[in-house]
This record gives structure tokens, sequence and C-alpha cells, in this order.
């Protein structure tokens, strides 16, 4: 017997807005949905396409996407990764079309795009839009201002290591940087906020290319501290290296060679390391200038190829109270071991093979001022004579290896 409804009452089926049929299709289309994205299995390390229902499978993960092989990214595909909440690293793409960096860009997290070597103007105004930080490491022009504006404003350190030289209106943008800059690959320096804006950065300073620096933007060099090396800069005029006088740091030009007694009194001046590993003389004979900036020179001083010294320079260096390496003199005579005894530093001569008896002779007549005097390699006391070796180390200014404070 079939008990009558009251009045204004429907079966459940009909109340829940879905009719008993219509209730077994969804769950029917569900289940499908369950099924296919179980069974969507992307390696991520691996995977060098992707399609939609792949994108959504990875998003639906809810963390960063990693997909170092990907190459090829259709914009559709791009626009659902790009819905990701955190991050992505897509560093395989090669090329980024306007379509598929504007999808990219809808990315809230990050972008990191290390693969891409050039964009056109579309393509950087697109991801220049983006809230995402923006990671671009194998880019290797960057002439797109509003590109500029948004790695100098994103806050984070903006790394082009590939970038050679940098346009005047992209340059102007990069001065003003809220994040340190990194362009290691930069070949040409002509810009005086610039080089102001990489000497500001809070390690050394490392420019291994640059081959190029003119005398406005070694002006933007003025004032600044910290470790400087520009090893592949082989000349420095006078106007340039003004830019580095009273510079508080070290300083490394490893290539170069020539330079005027004028130049070289400038650097001479810097309080802090110095390091000219391609010099070849400190002059002959060495400039007023440059015996009294020897002699007051604030920081150690590193010459790996001068092979000889000039009295004067022997003087100087004499008188010094930090301490200098010659890493260029094989051989320390009588003369010049008479010159720069009763020295008031270290003064270290690490490719010294052999000393004789008269030099040894001269050598202990040194009078140390606590542990000053001279360096020597570690094995050179095993060389020597047994009886001549014990003198030498008894000696407080005679060191072996290391200072040891004798």
């Amino acid at each position: 017997m079939t008990t009558p409804m009251e009045p204004g009452t429907r079966p459940c089926a009909v109340a829940s807005g879905v009719r008993p049929a219509g209730r077994v299709l969804v769950l029917l289309f569900a289940t499908i949905a369950l099924a296919s994205s179980a069974a969507v299995a992307v390696d991520t390390e691996t995977a060098t396409s992707l399609n939609e229902l792949e994108a959504q499978a990875l998003v639906r993960a809810n963390r960063a996407i990693s997909l170092r092989a990907l190459r090829d990214l259709k914009p559709n595909v791009a626009a659902i990764l790009a819905m990701n909440r955190g991050g992505l690293t897509l560093d395989s793409i090669r090329q980024l079309p306007p379509e598929t960096a504007q999808a990219l860009a809808a990315n809230q997290s990050s972008l990191k795009l290390d693969g891409v070597a050039t964009l056109d103007p579309a393509a950087a105004f697109a991801l220049a839009q983006s809230r995402a930080q923006i990671s671009l490491e194998g880019l290797t022009v960057l002439d797109s201002v509003p590109l500029a504006m948004k790695f100098a404003t994103q806050g984070t350190p903006v790394t082009l290591p590939l970038v050679k030289q940098v346009p005047e209106e992209v340059a102007n943008i990069l001065a003003k940087s809220r994040g340190d800059l990194h362009l290691e690959g930069l070949q040409t320096l002509d810009h005086p906020g610039l080089a102001n804006r990489l000497a500001s950065r809070k390690d050394a300073l490392v420019l291994p290319a640059l081959t190029t620096l003119t005398p406005e933007a070694a002006k933007g060099f003025v004032g600044t501290s910290g470790s400087i090396s520009l090893p592949a800069l082989t000349t420095l005029d006078d106007e340039c290296v003004k830019g580095f006088a009273r510079h508080r740091g070290t300083l490394d030009f490893d290539t170069l060679e020539q330079i005027s007694q004028e130049a070289l009194a400038v650097l001479l001046t810097n309080r802090g390391t110095l390091e000219l590993a391609a010099l070849k003389t400190l002059g002959d004979p060495p400039s007023p200038e440059v015996l009294k900036a020897l002699e007051k020179q604030d920081g150690m001083l590193s010459l790996t190829s001068v092979t000889s010294l000039h009295p004067d320079a022997a003087a100087a260096i004499r008188k010094r109270k930090a301490p200098v390496e010659f890493f260029g003199i094989s051989t320390l005579t009588p003369d010049l071991a008479g010159a720069l005894i009763n020295c008031q530093t270290i003064i270290s001569l690490p490719s010294v093979a052999e000393l004789d008896s008269p030099t040894a002779q001269v050598l202990l007549t040194h009078r140390a001022k606590g542990s000053s005097g001279f360096l020597f390699p570690a094995d050179l006391a095993g060389r020597l004579p047994a009886e001549s070796a014990k003198t030498l180390q008894r000696h407080r200014g005679i060191h072996f290896g290391s200072v040891n404070g004798k």
C-alpha cells in the first residue's frame, strides 16, 4: 500500500534538485574524472612536453612545479601551469613566444626560465607585467626597458651572467636596482651609475669578462669599498685609475701588465690587499710618487710576475708595515737580501728554491721586530745543509711555511 504524500512535499530525489537518472550520470562522470586524474602520471624530471590533462594534475598537487627537461610548451598548457600557487621552474624552455609568455605571466609566485637566451619585445613586455619573481639567467641580451624595470624592482638579486653589454637606458634602471647585480659576463662597462651599483653589492664584485672600462664608468667606483676583481682588464689609463684612488678593500687586476707610474702610484693608495699578478716591474727606477705610495700602502701587496727589484723599490719595501709577497722572485741574491733586511713587515718569497751560503749569512744579520722578516716555502729548509737550516730556523725573523711568531 502506498502512503500518500503530504501536500507540498516531493520525493527526496526531486528535493535534491537532481532526478534519479541525472544523479547516476553525475556520479558516473565524477568517477571517470577521478579515475582519469589518478591515471595521469608525469615524470617531472624527464618530461619534454605536456598536455592539458597532465598540467591540471600537476597544478592539483598544489606545490612548486619543476619541469627541468620540458622543451615544448603550448600557450594553453602554459595558462594551466600559471594557475599553480607555487613557483614554476622551466629551465629547458629555449624559445618563449609572446602568447606563451603572456600565459605564464599570470603566475603570481615565481617563474624560473633560465634556458631562454633571447626575448622579443612583446614576450619581454608580457613577463614584465607579471607579479611573479622572474629569473632569466640564460638571457644574453637585455634591451627591454619594461623587463629591466621588473628586475630592478622585484627586490631579488638581478642575475644575468651572460649579458655582455647593457644599453644606456637599461643601465639607468639597473643602477637603481633594489637587489644586487650579478653581471659576470659583462665585457664593456661605460655607465658610472651601473658601476657604482655593481660595487655596492654585499659580496665581492668579480667581473671576469670585463675588457673595457671607460673613464666615465670608472667614476662610479669612487668612494666604494669591498672586494673588486677585474681579472680580464689588461689596460688601465691614468683617467680610469682615479676611480680606485683610496679604495677600501681588495683590488685584483690579474692581467694588468703595464701601467704608468702615475697609475701605479694611485693604485698603491688602496687600503686593502692589492693584487697585480701580471705587472712585471715597479719601475726602473720607480718614480718618487710610487716609492712613497709603496712604503705607505695599507694592505697586502701581491706581485706574481715581478722578478727583480730596483734598489730604491727594495728600500721602500723595507720601510713598509703591510706585508708583501713576490711569487716571481725565484733567486734571492746577497745584494737583494741586504737591501731588504731589517724590514718592518713580512716579505713572502714562496718561489725561492735555494739559498746559498752568502745569502744565508746576510739574512742572519736581519734584526727582527716581532716576527717581521722573511717567509720561505716549507720545503726549502729540507733542501739546505742541516746546520744552515737549523741556524736559519732558530732566527725569529726567518720563517719556513708559516709565520710561527718565534
